[in-house]
C-alpha cells in the first residue's frame, strides 16, 4: 500500500483505478506495515489504510500478506476484523480463488496448511467449467522454492483450464507464462517503492 510516507503514489493509483470503473479490486497483500502485537497499533495502521482505500469507487477484496499477519496476534486480528484468510467467489462465469501463503507460518505444512490446500483443490474441482480462473496469493508460489511442491500440487489441481496467477511480495513487476497462462508478480503501490538509478 502507501506505507512508508508514499501515500501520494497509492492515492494516485486509486484515482487511476477509478477512471477504469472496475467491478472490484483485488490486492496482493501487505496492506499495512504490520509486524505489531498491539491491538491499538493494528487499528491505527488499518485506519490509515482504509481511509485511503475508501476513495475506491468499487468493492475492495484483500489478499493477506506477511506484513498483515506477521504473528499469531495479527492473524487473530485479521480473522476478527475481516474474516477468512482464504476464500473463493464466482463472478461472470469466472472463478476467483484467493489463498493465503502465510498459513504455513503457523504450523509449517501441518493441518492448517493442509486445510487451505484441500480447500483450493475442492474449489477448483467444483468449478471446472468456468470461463477463466484467477488465483491470488501474496508470495509467488511458482517462483519461491519454499512453495515448490505446493505449487506443483496446485498446478495439478488447475489442470488444463485457462488461468492467471497473481502475487505480490517481491516489490517488482514480472510476467512469466506456464503453458500460455500468465504468472504475474505485481509491484508495490507506494510502500517499499524507491527511485532507481
Amino acid at each position: 500500500s502507501g506505507g512508508e510516507a508514499n501515500w501520494p503514489i497509492f492515492d494516485r493509483a486509486v484515482a487511476d483505478i477509478n477512471l477504469l470503473s472496475p467491478d472490484f479490486v483485488i490486492t496482493t497483500g501487505d496492506q499495512i506495515p504490520g509486524h505489531m502485537e498491539e491491538r491499538d497499533r493494528w487499528d491505527s495502521e488499518w485506519g490509515i489504510y482504509l481511509n485511503h482505500a475508501s476513495a475506491l469507487q468499487c468493492p475492495l477484496v484483500m489478499t493477506v500478506g506477511n506484513h498483515d499477519i506477521a504473528n499469531t496476534q495479527c492473524y487473530n486480528f485479521w480473522q476478527e476484523d475481516f474474516g477468512a484468510t482464504y476464500f473463493f467467489f464466482l463472478y461472470r462465469q469466472c472463478l476467483f480463488l484467493v489463498l493465503n501463503t502465510e498459513e504455513e507460518r503457523f504450523d509449517g505444512r501441518g493441518s492448517v496448511w493442509e486445510k487451505m490446500m484441500t480447500f483450493a483443490e475442492t474449489a477448483l474441482a467444483g468449478n471446472s467449467e468456468v470461463r477463466h480462473t484467477f488465483v491470488f496469493f501474496h508470495k509467488p508460489m511458482w517462483a519461491d522454492p519454499r512453495f515448490k511442491q505446493d505449487w506443483q500440487r496446485l498446478r495439478t489441481a488447475l489442470g488444463s483450464r485457462r488461468f492467471t496467477a497473481i502475487a505480490g511480495h517481491e516489490h517488482y513487476l514480472s510476467v512469466a507464462y506456464d503453458n500460455g497462462n500468465p504468472l504475474v508478480i505485481m509491484n508495490a503501490t507506494g510502500g517499499g517503492v524507491r527511485q532507481s538509478n
